[in-house]
């Protein structure tokens, strides 16, 4: 089959959703599909555009990429170089690829917008002008090839936007529109009337011309499944890829008492009312550097990832203890050696009871490596500890810093009640797993 992948988080572009993406697109072509992606032409306002994606050696169908530029280009130099001027190194020996864009001017331009987007939700929405370039450049595609399946993904509703387009023009394919966020029913980017039933009215317009929508939780689909009674929901959660699963020594490998203890966070964190709450586990390590000290000098939290250059001012005491080390973002294959010398991952839930669906994608990376995993906040029917306890992966001690401190303690001294997964039960998260589901609803939706 020949399927076009509408997306605008793809290679480089070093986040979540592009591991998905990716993953299927890597995937499908392994099972001998031919494989085309429609997306942006990336710049450093994106993220870090650092993530490696080489194909792999099985591959029996192709994989083309198509980056389709924004109407003004001029613009996004402009703003590149402002960011660039925003660092103390010269610009001749920066790599736009490890630019941290939540802080900078980069990151100036998003505080700016973000009090504009809880009014607007995500209309308008930075991309929208990569949208006629990209129904143009679909168009000119769809006049040469014939797709069998299109899979746009949100967010940014922008590929959505494109696919709808192109259905309307006449293009006859299976449309599956991929939810990796909600969006009328997100509780993190809301909106105020008129902006609400625009985004409502748009968002059951292109699912009303749609085929299968994907959701990443069971809880997530349900809400669609509840919006959208006719339309077929299918879960495909953010998962796993098989080079995330270490081998057996390490998989199972505790810290030695003479040892330093590694905790891991990698990750975008999302602070505020309702949302994560990583001063939870800052406040515990405190009490451990004052309650043990023994422990405390040979612990050490590598936090990953961005967001988190304002924390890191804040936590400056624990810092110069040697306990936390922000490590910014790195590529994947170095993340993924970090995460195997770690003895603990911590990952926080969502204190909002509407966001009881979210389930993090490092949740279940962090099940495949074997490690035990320490979730702090959240609500006790979330579907992230729901996830933990079942396969008993994990220690949750919620808001309460003593149990937080003590919980740490009890998995640094080797003993914590949790066992690693079995690789058959992690099975159903593998991305190659999930990417077949998708291809045999599509095959059982046709065929029947």
């Amino acid at each position: 089959m020949r399927i076009l992948l509408i997306t605008h988080y793809f290679p480089p572009l070093n986040m979540v959703v592009s591991h998905r993406t990716w993953s299927w697109a890597r995937n499908w072509a392994d099972q001998g599909h031919d494989v085309v992606i429609l997306t942006t032409r990336k710049n450093p306002l994106d993220g870090p555009l650092n993530m490696s994606w080489n194909c792999s050696c099985n591959q029996l169908g192709s994989i083309k990429v198509l980056q389709v530029p924004y109407p003004h280009p001029w613009a996004l130099t402009w703003l590149k170089k402002k960011i660039l001027n925003n660092v103390s190194e010269p610009v001749s020996e920066i790599d736009p690829s490890t630019i941290d864009s939540s802080s900078g001017f980069a990151g100036l331009i998003r505080r700016k917008i973000r009090p504009l987007r809880e009014i607007t939700g995500a209309i308008p929405e930075i991309h929208d002008p990569w949208i006629p370039m990209a129904i143009a450049a679909g168009a000119r595609l769809m006049s040469r090839i014939k797709f069998h399946i299109v899979v746009s993904t949100y967010h940014p509703p922008a590929p959505h936007c494109v696919a709808l387009a192109l259905k309307k023009l006449g293009h006859d394919f299976f449309w599956i529109i991929d939810f990796a966020e909600m969006w009328s029913q997100s509780t993190t980017i809301k909106a105020v009337k008129p902006f609400s039933s625009a985004i409502r009215w748009l968002e059951s317009t292109i699912v009303a011309n749609g085929d299968l929508l994907l959701a990443v939780s069971d809880p997530w689909a349900q809400k669609l499944k509840d919006l959208y009674p006719k339309k077929e929901v299918l879960t495909i959660e953010n998962g796993f890829s098989p080079e995330d699963i270490p081998d057996h020594h390490h998989r199972y490998a505790k810290a030695e008492s003479n040892e330093p203890f590694i905790m891991i966070y990698s990750g975008t964190i999302w602070p505020g009312e309702g949302r994560q709450n990583p001063d939870l586990l800052f406040r515990a390590l405190e009490m451990i550097a004052q309650n043990y000290p023994e422990l405390a000098s040979r612990l050490e939290l590598r936090i990953f990832g961005k967001g988190w250059s304002e924390l890191e001012k804040l936590n400056e005491p624990l810092v110069k203890l040697g306990m936390v080390r922000f490590m910014g973002t790195i590529d994947r294959l170095e993340l993924r050696r970090h995460s195997f010398k770690a003895h603990c991952s911590v990952i926080f839930d969502w204190d909002d009871p509407e966001e009881s669906g979210v389930i993090p994608a490092k949740a279940y990376e962090y099940m495949a490596s074997g490690r035990p995993i320490l979730c702090l906040g959240g609500h006790s029917d979330s579907a992230l500890k729901k996830m933990i306890v079942s396969l008993n992966a994990g220690l949750c001690p919620g808001h309460d810093i003593i149990r937080i401190s003590e919980t740490i303690k009890i998995i640094a001294n080797g003993i914590p009640d949790w066992k690693s997964p079995a690789e058959n039960e992690l099975k159903s998260w593998s991305r190659e797993y999930q990417s077949a589901l998708i291809l045999k609803k599509h095959y059982e939706m046709t065929s029947s």
